[in-house]
């Protein structure tokens, strides 16, 4: 059986130097000011997803059956399931990278059940943290593409 691009990765002379800066570079990458974003004059806000993967928008009822493009779904989609959820939206994840096209088939091998546990600290969120009774793949599709 030939090798998963994980395993030809690994056995790269760089792999684990790399590795190490992106575990680094995890713990402190600046968050967009948006995502910290919890009052505004005259505007209702929202707050959807985890610490690192939610962000806080105007809460209007023109999102409800919206379809949003969501960039760089990586191992939270926290965000995206939540907006899916409240707002009966559809959403296009983008992301090229295996991590996220291998976390969007666990979740949409998981679609239809409950959520069984909650968020993990950080960005690899556990698919059973996902509350995903409502959805199905008409409403999550990936494009395996980057911007």
């Amino acid at each position: 059986m030939p090798d998963s691009l994980k395993d030809r990765a690994r056995r790269l002379p760089f792999y684990g130097l790399a590795r190490s800066f992106y575990r680094r570079f995890q713990r402190t990458a600046p968050r967009h000011p948006l995502q910290d974003m919890r009052d505004a004059d005259g505007y209702p806000l929202k707050h959807l997803g985890t610490e690192y993967g939610g962000w806080t928008f105007v809460d209007d009822p023109k999102l409800f059956g919206s379809t949003i493009i969501s960039a760089g779904l990586g191992e939270d989609a926290s965000f995206d399931v939540e907006f899916a959820n409240k707002y009966g939206a559809k959403v296009f994840l983008v992301d090229p990278t295996p991590r996220a096209i291998e976390h969007f088939g666990d979740i949409t091998a998981n679609l239809g059940q409950g959520k069984r546990q909650k968020y993990a600290k950080g960005g690899k969120q556990p698919v059973a943290a996902y509350d995903l009774r409502g959805l199905d793949r008409t409403r999550l599709a990936l494009i395996p593409k980057a911007l």
